[in-house]
This record gives C-alpha cells, structure tokens and sequence, in this order.
C-alpha cells in the first residue's frame, strides 16, 4: 500500500467517523439557539460607561455582557453579600438572642444586636419572664455595651424608617407607627403599646401625623433604649405583672453580680431574618447583621470598623476581588462591586431566591402567553438604579445583573427584565 492508500479511508472507517462527526455537529445544532439568542439580547439597548449588564445561565455560561467586570455603587445589591456572608457565619436555621438578668428589685436587659425583636416577639419574652420574676421588680436597666453608638455611614437623619438607628436592643426595628384618633395621638399597631418615647419624637420629628398610619425611626440608639425599656414594661403589665414598673435606666453596665434569668433564643430563624431585608429591603436588619459579623467570643463591643475588617476577609475567601462594603445595607455610596461578583453571590444564593421579592412576567409568543416568575432585589439612590436576581422559565433558570450609575428612565431597570423575559421565550419559538 503506498502512502496515498494510506492516506485514503476505507468504508468502513469513514463509516465509523461519520458518528463523532455528526454527534459533534448536533451538539452544535442543539447550542446554536443559545449563541444566537445571546447575540440577540439587549440588541437595541445602548448602555453606557456608567452601566454593568450581565446574564447567565444556570450554568454559568454568558449569555450577555456589558463590563461585567466594572466596580460600580451597588446601593441595595449590597443586601445580597450581607445576606450571603450571614448565611456562611451562622447558618440559614441560626436564632439571635437575648439575655436578661435580676439583681434586688431590677431587671436588666444585655442587648447582644438581634435584629428581629418585633412586639409580637416581646409577648413571647414578657410572658417567660413574668412567671420568674419576683413581684418586687421596679426597674428595667438597660446595657446596650455588646455594640459601639455609630452612625451608619450613608445615614441620614430624617424621620424616614429606611434611616433607622442601630442599638443592641431593638424593637421593631427601631421604629414607631403612629396615627390620630379623634385628634389624639395613637399607635397604629395594635400589638405595640404607645410609649413616652414614641410620644416624644411624634412631636419633634416634624412629620404630620393623622388619620393614616405614618411610621418614623428612633433617631438614635438612646431613644432606642428607653423605647425598648418602656415597651417591655407595657408588655409585662399586659402579661399580669402586678407592678406597674416606671423606673427606666439606659447606658447601663451590667453588674458582675447579676444573676441571668432568660437567654431568649428568638423564634425567628435567620431565614426569617433575610427575607426582612431581601423581600422588604430593611436596612436597619441589614446593618443589625453587617456589625454581628464581627462577634467573637461573645465580649467584643461591635463597630463598623471591625465589621469592615471581617468583610474585607471573608469576602477575599469566597474570591469577591471587587467587593467592598463599608456598610451592610447599601445607604453608603462607598460601597462597590462588580456585576461578575454578584453572579458569584447569587450562585450561592440560588437554594434561598425564594427569600427575594417574587414578581410574575408575562410574554406574549406565538403559542400564547407564557408566564415566567423572578426572584430579585432592586437597589435605588439618587442617580443609582440598579437591579439582580434570577429568572425562571419552567425548568430553566437565569440571572441577571442591571447595575445603572446614573439617571434613567423610569422603571428603565423593570423595563430591561421584561426585555430580557421576552427576547428569551421568543428566541425559543
């Protein structure tokens, strides 16, 4: 056989090598929608060097990009690696808690920062500790020591309840709701008894208040304190105590000799606790947890600078090479992540997007319409828009990242997603 008859197949060999062929060539086939599908997105959009625009796949494969890897001011986005460091620290079942101990005729609070202590939650506390406490208490003493008095950088201080003070105790997220009746001043919520403190700052927020439920923060951790002190109080009477107890003290160290009476484990697991950030986008939980990151053995008094530092760490572990947070919530202008990143983050929260904001798509296609559901959070400053999350479409999950750094149009970002919802179902007709 000469060199030439080598070189020339047989039949059956270039029967043989027609299936590795074709095989490849119907992969190909079968991949070809994607690869035009990704050419086709966002095909009339023009975004600008403010701009990140990502999605992909459930694989991870790019489907479209637009610098990615471009550090931009994430503002509430910033939820999602809070939420994502949280969830690696303690667990998604972890419950937050609260010690409070007896000395004579006092009882005293150490606030250790949980972020979920709501009114319904105080009846819960009030009635485990009305059946141990003597009928001689008359003080509640509040040591708030467990976390530094910091202003959360990017707060303002206006009466808004997105602007919510941090304490180590904390009641309903440190904020009131307040209404008229007949002209006299009321709490809005039944299960929340109207306090001196709440009493107070009605009058000088300078927010009117009237017939409609309004809610205002605390404006700082010492309101915080004497509010949560009164609060408990009202619920300890409601429970049956026979004393009506009116001595408040705050800023208190907690005496050696104090014996604890309660170490109350909130019922409110930490996927409770998530859902208040992602879904209603508390920045007060958000804060609440970015400083508890930093706890240790338990002594340490929390502050924004050792927060820092434990995020700079962790955030270098789970391989965020442009993550930075300054602050939990996303109020700090500061803070910075690319849109690469946050793939990474929602990855890692693919099990817990149902703790997201649910909202319902509808296209309209050739067979139809089809409904497609997404999971995701917004994230909104004055010139920053910006919007991540996952979309599904039957078995098929996406994500998306929308990171704007300047004015847009309105609902531009809504927009974008049924964009993105509709180029998908129609690529696929």
């Amino acid at each position: 056989m000469t060199a030439s008859q080598e070189a020339m197949p047989t039949a059956r060999q270039t029967a043989l090598s027609w299936w590795p062929a074709t095989l490849l060539f119907v992969a190909f086939l079968a991949l070809l929608p994607l690869s035009v599908q990704a050419k086709q997105l966002f095909a009339k959009q023009s975004f600008t060097e403010q701009d990140a625009v990502s999605v992909r796949d459930s694989a991870g494969a790019v489907l479209y990009e637009w610098q990615a890897d471009k550090a931009l001011v994430p503002a509430s986005l910033t939820k999602l690696v809070t939420a994502d460091l949280a969830i690696d620290k303690w667990g998604i079942d972890h419950h937050f808690s609260t010690e409070f101990y007896l000395l004579g005729n006092q009882l005293w609070v150490r606030g250790l920062a949980d972020p979920y202590l709501v009114s319904e939650e105080l009846d819960v506390i009030a009635q485990r500790l009305q059946a141990k406490m003597p009928a001689t208490v008359d003080s509640i003493m509040i040591d708030t020591s467990y976390m530094a008095k910091e202003v959360v950088p990017g707060r303002t201080r206006v009466a808004d309840p997105y602007n919510a003070p941090l304490s180590a105790v904390a009641a309903n997220f440190n904020t009131v709701m307040l209404k008229r009746v007949n002209g006299a001043l009321a709490t809005a919520e039944p299960q929340t008894p109207l306090t001196d403190t709440a009493r107070r700052l009605a009058h000088q927020s300078g927010v009117k208040i009237g017939a409609q439920a309004t809610r205002i923060n605390l404006v700082d951790a010492d309101n915080a304190q004497q509010h949560f002190a009164q609060l408990l109080g009202l619920k300890l009477r409601e429970q049956g105590f026979p004393r009506v107890i009116s001595n408040f003290a705050i800023n208190q160290q907690l005496p050696a000799q104090a014996k604890r009476m309660l170490r109350h484990e909130n019922s409110k697991t930490l996927a409770d606790v998530l859902r208040g950030t992602l879904e209603y986008s508390n920045n007060f939980i958000a804060n609440q947890l970015f400083l508890l990151l930093a706890e240790s053995s338990g002594d340490a008094r929390l502050s924004f600078s050792q927060a820092q530092n434990y995020a700079k760490q962790a955030l270098a572990q789970s391989s965020y090479q442009s993550a930075r947070l300054i602050e939990g919530s996303g109020l700090s202008r500061q803070n910075r992540i690319n849109a690469s990143d946050l793939h990474k983050v929602l990855e890692k929260l693919v099990a817990h997007r149902t703790l997201l904001k649910r909202y319902e798509l509808t296209v309209t296609a050739a067979g139809g319409k089809e409904h497609l559901v997404a999971y995701a959070k917004t994230g909104t400053l004055d010139g920053v828009r910006t919007y991540a999350g996952f979309l599904e479409r039957g078995e098929q999950l996406f994500q998306f990242v929308f990171m704007f750094n300047r004015a847009t149009p309105y609902q531009y970002r809504e927009q974008l997603l049924q964009t993105l919802a509709n180029q998908l179902v129609l690529s696929s007709h």
